[in-house]
C-alpha cells in the first residue's frame, strides 16, 4: 500500500475546497462592483435625463410664459394628454409629437400605438423595465407647480424656484409615458413610496427643482410633512441638500 500517496490526497481535496472557496468569494465581489458600478451609472443616467426635462420645461416656459400644465382636459374636464407629450418639440422630439393626435385621448385607437415610441428621456438605463412607461412623475395638486389644467409661472413661485420640486423617480408607479397621470399631492405621504416617488435601488429618489438643478434625496433626510418640498406658495421652512 502506497502511504505516501494515501496522505497526499487529503491535501489536494483541501487544496481544491480552499481554491473553490476563493473563488466564490472573488466572483461574489466582483458581482458587487460589477452591480455598484450599474447603480452609479443608473444614478448618473436619471440625473441627466432629469436635467434635459428640467431644460425642456423651462424652454416651454421661455415661449409660453409659463410651465405647461399637468394634462390637458377635455370639455368636459377629463384629462386627455400629459405633460410629458406637450414638452416633446423641447427634447428634439417634433417627429413624434407631429405623431400625437391631440383630437382623441392618450389612449385612444391612434395614440395608443406610440406608446412604445417612448423617448429615451422618460426611461432608465440598466433598470429600464416596460418600456412603454415613464420613470418620472410630476407632483400634481393645486398647490404645486403642476397644479393639473392650469399653467403656472415662475413669477408664482413665490416660495423660490431652488426652493420648489416638481418632478421626481416614480420607477414603480407604472405610468404608461403618454398617459395624464403623475403623483397626486393630497396622496403624497413619503420619498421611497413603491407606488409614489421611487427610485431604482429603492434607497434614494433623485428629484428636480423648479430652477431646473437636480439632486438626491433620502428618506432619513426628511423632517415632517414631505409635501411641504413641492408647494409653490406655501411659505414653509424647508433646507433642501
Amino acid at each position: 500500500m502506497d502511504h505516501a500517496s494515501d496522505s497526499a490526497k487529503p491535501k489536494r481535496r483541501r487544496w481544491v475546497y480552499w481554491s473553490l472557496g476563493v473563488a466564490v468569494i472573488f466572483g461574489f465581489l466582483a458581482w458587487r462592483v460589477v452591480l455598484w458600478g450599474m447603480h452609479g451609472t443608473e444614478a448618473t443616467w436619471n440625473r441627466g435625463m432629469l436635467k434635459q426635462i428640467g431644460l425642456a420645461l423651462h424652454t416651454y416656459h421661455d415661449e409660453y410664459g409659463r410651465f405647461p400644465p399637468a394634462y390637458v382636459t377635455d370639455k368636459d374636464g377629463n384629462p386627455m394628454h400629459s405633460w410629458r407629450v406637450l414638452i416633446l418639440p423641447y427634447m428634439d422630439q417634433g417627429a413624434l409629437y407631429k405623431a400625437y393626435d391631440f383630437s382623441e385621448p392618450w389612449d385612444g385607437p391612434h395614440n395608443i400605438r406610440l406608446l412604445d415610441k417612448r423617448p429615451v428621456t422618460y426611461g432608465g438605463r440598466f433598470y429600464d423595465g416596460d418600456k412603454t412607461k415613464t420613470h418620472f412623475a410630476a407632483m400634481v395638486g393645486d398647490p404645486c407647480i403642476f397644479r393639473g389644467a392650469v399653467p403656472v409661472s415662475l413669477s408664482e413661485v413665490t416660495d423660490g424656484s431652488s426652493n420648489t420640486l416638481i418632478i421626481g423617480e416614480a420607477v414603480g408607479a407604472g405610468i404608461p409615458w403618454t398617459e395624464p397621470r403623475d403623483i397626486e399631492f393630497e396622496k403624497f405621504t413619503r420619498f421611497g413610496d413603491p407606488n409614489g416617488l421611487n427610485g431604482f435601488d429603492n434607497i434614494a429618489v433623485t428629484v428636480l427643482c423648479a430652477d431646473g438643478s437636480v439632486f438626491r434625496i433620502f428618506a432619513d433626510q426628511i423632517d415632517g410633512d414631505a409635501r411641504g418640498w413641492f408647494t409653490r406658495a406655501g411659505g414653509e421652512e424647508i433646507d433642501l441638500p
